[in-house]
């Protein structure tokens, strides 16, 4: 069994209020060592949340699920079917890794040793990381834009959900939609892609965009749907006393 397993989690995230929940329920919880992301981490650079690592190596990144956790825990396999979707699945999975693809038009950026390590459960899968990293940069091109459109919904999410907490959970549909359009989205899109200028590419005019346009009016047409998700989703963790009461000390 190992002894070395480490979540990196936030408050917020839904599927890390899932997995600590679920842990708990299982008596797994006190086998994984918790850490809040709520500031900046000294030595560690984690693209998403949940993060799980073993032995300092990246295993594991949403969508993950408790019971996978617990494979790791176990020391048990884990069986991936597609690897290429697993590594876009993560990507899709994570609004940072998400925004920076789209910004680049290209997912080169995330074709990064620790997130593939993580996307294919590293250590727990049959997977050779050479061979996957050298698939992806093999298709990398036909990958962005078989998943350009699902990255842009996921996106489209993030971006409801921020204004979501901007707003202290007080923004009705009519408010959201005063707030969507493509110049607000851009401006969204530049400062989520990037730490600073890291991430930014070579000259970020974005006026115009397609992808920004997109994501607008996907928000625009669903927006009173994914404003009302949202709130489910934020208002199901922010009630779950039981879990404030696990993670207080993290």
């Amino acid at each position: 069994m190992n002894s070395n397993v480490e979540i990196y989690f936030h408050p917020t995230c839904a599927t890390s209020h899932e997995i600590i929940i679920d842990l708990y329920k299982k008596d797994y919880l006190d086998k994984v060592k918790l850490h809040n992301v709520l500031s900046p981490l000294q030595n560690n650079f984690i693209w998403s949340v949940p993060w799980v690592i073993v032995n300092n190596e990246p295993v594991g990144t949403d969508p993950i699920t408790s019971d996978e956790i617990i494979n790791i825990i176990e020391n048990k396999e884990i069986d991936i079917d597609d690897t290429l979707d697993s590594f876009m699945m993560s990507i899709l999975h994570s609004s940072y890794a998400s925004s920076i693809s789209i910004l680049h038009k290209d997912i080169n950026p995330m074709i990064n040793d620790s997130f593939i390590k993580a996307s294919i459960r590293y250590g727990f899968s049959n997977i050779k990381l050479d061979e996957i990293k050298k698939d992806i940069i093999k298709n990398k091109e036909n990958l962005f834009e078989k998943y350009r459109d699902k990255i842009r919904r996921a996106l489209s999410v993030s971006f409801v959900r921020e204004l979501y907490w901007s707003k202290s959970g007080k923004i009705d549909h009519n408010e959201l939609l005063s707030y969507t359009n493509p110049v607000v989205v851009g401006l969204w899109l530049l400062s989520k892609a990037s730490i600073g200028r890291i991430g930014l590419t070579p000259k970020p005019y974005i006026y115009g965009d397609i992808d920004v346009k997109e994501i607008s009016e996907f928000v625009s047409k669903r927006g009173k749907g994914l404003l009302e998700k949202i709130k489910e989703e934020q208002e199901a963790i922010y009630n779950d006393e039981k879990y404030w009461e696990i993670i207080k000390n993290y």
